[in-house]
C-alpha cells in the first residue's frame, strides 16, 4: 500500500480565535455565521462565558472551550482549549467531521513537500507579487532604506535560485561517477 499523502494546511478551512474576537463573537452572548466562499458556512453561538458551539450545515455540532490566557506583561490572549493543548487556530480538513488543531489532525504545510528549486521559485513569486520589480524602480511610498533592504533580499533570493538551477543542470549533465578500484593501483598510474 502506498504511503498516505499528508493533508495540507492550505487545503483546510481555518477558524481563528483572533478573527472571532475582532468580529465580536467572543464578547457577551452572541450568535452569528461564518462563511468560506459560497458553498460552506457554520453557525456560531457563544454563551458569553467559555463555550463556543459550532453548528455545521448537515446538522452536526461541535462544542469548543474558549479561554483567556494571561500574558506576562499584562493583558490576555484568547485561545481554544483542547484538553492537553491550546491553539489559536483550528482547521477543518476536506471531508473531516470537526475542527481540530494542526498537530492533532496531523496537518502539514505545502512548502515542506517542495523541492529546493520549487521552494526558491515560490519565494521569488511571493516577493515579486508583494513588491514588484524592486531592482528596476522604487515602489511609490516605500522609504529609501526599506527599498535598499528589499533590493538586497531580492538579490539573495535570485542568487539562491541560480544556485539551485545550476545544481540541477550539473546533475542532469553529469556522467556516471567513476568506480574506485578496491585493489592496489598499478605502479605509475598516477
Amino acid at each position: 500500500m502506498p504511503p498516505r499523502r499528508p493533508v495540507l494546511v492550505e487545503s483546510c478551512r481555518v477558524l481563528d480565535v483572533n478573527r472571532l474576537r475582532r468580529m465580536g463573537y467572543l464578547g457577551e452572548w452572541c450568535t452569528g455565521r461564518i462563511e468560506w466562499g459560497k458553498k460552506f458556512s457554520v453557525e456560531l453561538e457563544h454563551d458569553g462565558r467559555s463555550f463556543l458551539l459550532i453548528r455545521f450545515p448537515d446538522g452536526r455540532s461541535q462544542r469548543l472551550r474558549v479561554v483567556r490566557v494571561p500574558l506576562p506583561n499584562g493583558g490576555y490572549r484568547w485561545m481554544f482549549h483542547l484538553g492537553a493543548r491550546r491553539a489559536v487556530k483550528l482547521y477543518l480538513p476536506p471531508g473531516a467531521a470537526a475542527f481540530g488543531s494542526k498537530v492533532g489532525l496531523g496537518l502539514d504545510h505545502r512548502c515542506r513537500h517542495l523541492s529546493p528549486r520549487n521552494r526558491t521559485r515560490q519565494r521569488e513569486d511571493r516577493f515579486f507579487i508583494k513588491y514588484g520589480m524592486v531592482e528596476a524602480f522604487k515602489p511609490r511610498g516605500m522609504w529609501d532604506r526599506t527599498w535598499r533592504r528589499k533590493q538586497a533580499e531580492w538579490a539573495a533570493i535570485r542568487a539562491r535560485s541560480r544556485i539551485a538551477e545550476e545544481r540541477l543542470k550539473g546533475r542532469a549533465g553529469s556522467s556516471p561517477r567513476p568506480v574506485k578500484s578496491r585493489g592496489r593501483e598499478a605502479p605509475g598510474a598516477r
